[in-house]
């Protein structure tokens, strides 16, 4: 093959590339010119070198055109509702989608607003403008909050099935490039089938938290292995086993602290949520008289781990490791973990 015409083919082939952009650009403007000419609603639009899309609303559809073949149709009208709970079920942790009440979605061309109502409950409806639809080709998604309820986040993804899902208004809902971040926090009222006889009432007002990650159809496509209660993170292979006694046996000692503290003259050691009042001590009778008490923090009192002293033998219960202290055999404690 010729030089002149490697050229000749090269030069060819990049004015069919232009041409094939430039006819691609005014086909979007062509599009966009008729859609405006009948009325319609473009929800969102995107037109650059790796995408190519106009979504919009129809008289009782959302359409999506990608400028390819036909637009792909989204009829509205009665759908179905889910949501994803993170719960437990016969002692067991588990995430999963749960049917909610179906909605139906009817929409005003000429208001340019949609009007959602719930299935079985009468009066639980709401419209939204148009304008206040967050859209992109894959989902729709807006808030609902029926009866000046605290607004739920609605996501109708654009897939053969129409799926819609709702959250909760406490879980956080956070849209990166590739999925959706979830956020679950629930009750730990939810926990009451499980958590032992004795827990603070505190942790049944408390929430916890579990993380997972949505593609942009509404399918999982990650999930975290622990649920975080209280600052403390525990593996959901855990729940429906005995070890979830010793995660919540912590949450406890997190929730009401005590300190074992140890007097630096006469070697007491107490348990105390506070440091004990100094008061008068027996001496180690260098100075031969009463001294005041002069107290160290040991550590914080827990469940995981016991210590013994190998000189004194005193033992304290803790999640921690115990300072040194003053020992009555020695000058300080030597601790041992015993479990």
């Amino acid at each position: 093959m010729t030089r002149k015409l490697i050229l000749f083919i090269m030069a060819l082939c990049m004015t069919m590339m232009t041409s094939c952009k430039k006819d691609y650009n005014a086909l979007f403007g062509e599009h966009m010119a008729e859609l405006n000419k009948e009325g319609k609603f473009i929800l969102c639009q995107k037109n650059d070198s790796a995408e190519h899309y106009i979504v919009y609303m129809d008289v009782d559809k959302i359409m999506v055109d990608t400028l390819g073949d036909s637009p792909k149709e989204y009829p509205l009208g009665k759908l179905n509702v889910h949501e994803y709970k993170a719960t437990i079920q016969e002692g067991k942790f588990c995430l999963k989608s749960f049917e909610a009440p179906s909605f139906t979605i009817k929409i005003d061309t000429l208001k340019k607003e949609m009007t959602v109502s719930v299935e079985g409950q009468e009066g639980w409806f709401v419209t939204t403008k148009f304008s206040d639809i967050k859209a992109n080709r894959d989902y729709l998604t807006f808030g609902f909050d029926a009866f000046n309820e605290d607004t739920r986040s609605v996501y109708l993804f654009l897939n053969e099935k129409l799926d819609v899902y709702v959250f909760e208004p406490y879980d956080g809902i956070e849209e990166k490039e590739k999925g959706i971040n979830l956020s679950i926090f629930r009750p730990c009222t939810e926990f009451w089938n499980t958590i032992p006889t004795g827990t603070p009432e505190e942790l049944y007002t408390e929430n916890w938290k579990y993380d997972a990650k949505l593609d942009f159809h509404g399918n999982i496509i990650s999930k975290s292995d622990h649920v975080t209660v209280y600052g403390t993170d525990i593996p959901t292979s855990a729940f429906g086993t005995s070890e979830i006694n010793r995660y919540y046996s912590k949450i406890t000692d997190e929730m009401n602290p005590y300190y074992y503290w140890n007097c630096q003259n006469c070697y007491k050691v107490v348990k105390s949520e506070s440091k004990p009042e100094s008061g008068f001590c027996e001496s180690n009778f260098i100075s031969g008289h009463w001294t005041v008490h002069s107290w160290v923090r040991l550590c914080k009192a827990g469940s995981l781990h016991t210590y013994q002293c190998q000189n004194c033998g005193i033992q304290l219960q803790t999640n921690d490791v115990p300072k040194m202290g003053a020992c009555r055999y020695g000058a300080n404690h030597v601790w041992n973990q015993l479990q």
